[in-house]
């Protein structure tokens, strides 16, 4: 994913959902400041406690629900970064949370939004029982073209989508991707970059 966000030292970029800040551990050389918000907590002073013992100081957490963050950061952030938070809303959610995103972009702010692809053979196994789901399974997981309407009904326009590899062993499979008729199948994740 790092290379399809097209970092500049110039910017400002915000990771909603960010967990750990495990994020930051690969960009913070390369951006001149990183915000994480996350509604945990326990994610947020573990993540400035890994921040603080690393040494990193253009990075700051907060702990906040993502739409009140956004309404008191308005136009701030060249990019917006969503890893794995999308597949735990539902549709309405989705698009209230990516509208305040969206708020809290600069006019030529960018959103990558990194998903499981609900089109992958293995999400289509778990919607069906078929296959065993993790301890906190997502509720919505969604294909390309449904990411693309809920960005465009939040306001977002020019979406463009890619796909990557699975981040695990399945990762193997992605060169089965470029087959026809089945390839979508072996898509499993979803990179959307939308612009403000």
């Amino acid at each position: 994913m790092i290379p399809a966000l097209r970092l500049a030292p110039t910017d400002h970029v915000v990771d909603f959902g960010c967990g750990s800040g495990s994020l930051l551990d690969v960009i913070h050389s390369r951006i001149e400041h990183y915000t994480g918000v996350d509604f945990s907590p326990d994610f947020i002073s573990y993540a400035e406690k890994r921040v603080a013992e690393a040494g990193i100081t253009n990075a700051r957490f907060e702990c906040s629900q993502i739409v009140d963050f956004c309404a008191r950061h308005p136009a701030e952030f060249d990019i917006a970064v969503s890893v794995d938070m999308a597949g735990y809303l539902n549709d309405a959610e989705f698009e209230r949370v990516h509208a305040a995103i969206r708020g809290s972009l600069n006019p030529r702010g960018r959103l990558f939004l990194y998903m499981a692809n609900g089109a992958f053979w293995l999400e289509r196994l778990k919607k069906r029982g078929l296959a065993p789901v993790s301890a906190a399974p997502y509720s919505s997981v969604r294909t390309a073209p449904e990411y693309l309407e809920l960005l465009r009904q939040s306001g977002f326009g020019d979406v463009r989508v890619s796909f990557t590899p699975h981040y695990n062993a399945l990762r193997r499979l992605h060169f089965l991707s470029g087959l026809p008729v089945v390839g979508g199948t072996f898509r499993a994740k979803v990179l959307v970059e939308a612009r403000r």
